[in-house]
């Protein structure tokens, strides 16, 4: 009777010891995939707003130069010669 209580001690003991062991696994498991899911919605949050970034700033540049090119020719300031240059 000895040996059957010996023997199913250790085999409980074993059995908590693998069930705890799992439980442990899971629990890291669960973790680890709710930082990546996280961490991926950040990186698709911040991709999505730079990219919004992006295209309003190609707007800008397109919408300048269309206005610049519609514009007559006006001289700028650096190409224009002063009076006194135009003399000698």
């Amino acid at each position: 009777m000895k040996l059957f209580k010996k023997l199913f001690l250790q085999i409980f003991l074993a059995f908590l010891v693998l069930s705890q062991a799992v439980f442990f696994y899971l629990l890291y498991e669960s973790r680890r995939q709710a930082v990546e899911s996280i961490q991926h919605y950040e990186k698709l949050s911040f991709q999505g707003k730079t990219g919004e970034l992006d295209q309003k700033l190609r707007g800008m540049y397109e919408t300048e130069e269309q206005e610049i090119q519609a514009e007559p020719d006006v001289p700028v300031r650096s190409q224009t010669v002063p009076e006194a240059v135009k003399g000698l």
